[in-house]
């Protein structure tokens, strides 16, 4: 089983810049990531997840709605539920609205630290912004979406200790012959997912080395449902309300 290295480890990338353009109830239209779950929000439940697993650093990237998103975080950056030893990076996608693979490559490039203007930040409880970037070592990266507040801290740590069983280049969950999110990338394939384009998430990359990709088969594929639109967000509450009971 993989032992969490702070030299050497899987990196989280948690991609929340979307504008949540499909999520409507009427003639009201909402953020998805701020629709209530429990005692958080979808993209709560998603950090806090995250935040119970082996990855380390965590870097969220924010872009629509960023102050709106960063505000309803701080209750729960200022309590119990997001305390832990984990490093947690908040960065700005200016470029949010040309697609998913910007998120991407703003996350791929703090971890080779190749743009130090970046807008980030540390948030810890304080919420102090450090005063230097981090210099951040990983053997690969877990890309995460924001919408997909069912997704456990046991599936993202099954994937990183698969890395390191197998030694893949990529690792994928697979319900019922589907290939799912998130995924873990090799750090050798940081510089070709900064080539990827549009609402690609590493589509292409996954393509091109699927005989090199390890797949971790499940038998829940609730995992892995995403909040795009209202029938699904009330899809997952009611997952979320079973699973409470």
């Amino acid at each position: 089983m993989y032992k969490h290295n702070r030299e050497k480890a899987i990196a989280a990338l948690i991609l929340a810049a979307g504008r949540s353009s499909r999520m409507q109830h009427g003639q009201e239209s909402y953020h998805k990531l701020l629709l209530p779950l429990g005692q958080g929000t979808v993209l709560s439940h998603v950090i806090a997840a995250t935040l119970a697993s082996q990855a380390n650093p965590i870097i969220l990237i924010l872009g629509y709605q960023n102050v709106q998103i960063r505000a309803s975080l701080t209750p729960y950056l200022n309590g119990d539920q997001f305390h832990s030893h984990h490093d947690i990076i908040i960065a700005e996608n200016t470029a949010h609205m040309e697609g998913l693979s910007t998120s991407l490559h703003t996350g791929i490039q703090i971890l080779m630290n190749q743009d130090n203007d970046l807008k980030k930040e540390t948030v810890e409880a304080s919420l102090t912004p450090p005063t230097s970037f981090p210099t951040i070592q990983c053997d690969g990266a877990l890309v995460l979406l924001g919408d997909q507040p069912l997704i456990t801290s046991d599936l993202l740590n099954q994937l990183i200790a698969m890395k390191y069983a197998t030694g893949k280049r990529i690792i994928a969950p697979f319900y019922n012959g589907k290939r799912g999110h998130p995924v873990l990338f090799d750090a050798d394939l940081f510089p070709e997912l900064l080539t990827t384009t549009g609402d690609e998430g590493g589509r292409s990359i996954i393509e091109k080395y699927r005989t090199e990709m390890g797949r971790l088969d499940i038998d829940d594929s609730h995992l892995w449902y995403d909040v795009d639109t209202w029938e699904a967000y009330q899809q997952v509450l009611h997952i979320w309300q079973e699973q409470q009971k």
